[in-house]
């Protein structure tokens, strides 16, 4: 489709088509959050048990609210979710708004874990650039503003999976998670 367009009434035919030949099982709408809420729109009166599937430009809670009805059940995976219950990561999004008066953007909780587990090399007592990289990767696996995990040569982000649900994005855990005390 073409960016801007105001309906998506040819594309919604095409998926019509596509799920009455079975060759279709989900549709990912890799596109910002109002533009995704036209297309489920068009797509979901049509085909209301269609499976959406987005990117992480679909965590705007305001813009999803808008259209929630078209996009229940519509999953998407994102770096972070302010309105995780993950103990961490509550505790970090508390903190931020006691302090700034806002939400953390992505960006700002990507800084604080990545500046935490510097820390943490540092008062371990790393003094130079290879002492810092060994001591990070040696954490194996940090909680704060969300999850890094040691992967090979680096660390890795743990994203958390997220659908809309009652007209509100809220986390999807896997049976492993739920089964998990919290705290």
């Amino acid at each position: 489709y073409v960016p801007g367009q105001p309906d998506f009434v040819v594309e919604a035919a095409t998926v019509r088509s596509w799920s009455r030949d079975r060759q279709l099982d989900a549709v990912f709408i890799p596109d910002g959050a109002r533009t995704a809420s036209k297309l489920a729109t068009e797509l979901r009166v049509q085909m209301p048990d269609l499976v959406l599937l987005g990117t992480e430009s679909w965590n705007r809670p305001a813009v999803i609210a808008q259209t929630a009805d078209w996009l229940e059940g519509a999953v998407f995976a994102d770096a972070f979710h302010a309105g995780s219950i993950q103990p961490s990561t509550r505790n970090f999004v508390e903190r931020f708004l006691q302090r700034n008066g806002r939400v953390p953007t992505a960006f700002e909780a990507q800084a604080f874990d990545a500046g935490m587990v510097i820390r943490q090399a540092l008062e371990a007592g790393a003094e130079t650039r290879t002492e810092v990289v060994r001591m990070m990767l040696a954490v194996d696996r940090f909680s704060g503003a969300g999850h890094l995990t040691v992967r090979g040569e680096g660390l890795e982000r743990e994203l958390f999976l997220l659908r809309v649900h009652q007209g509100r994005i809220e986390e999807v855990f896997t049976a492993l998670e739920s089964e998990q005390p919290s705290g």
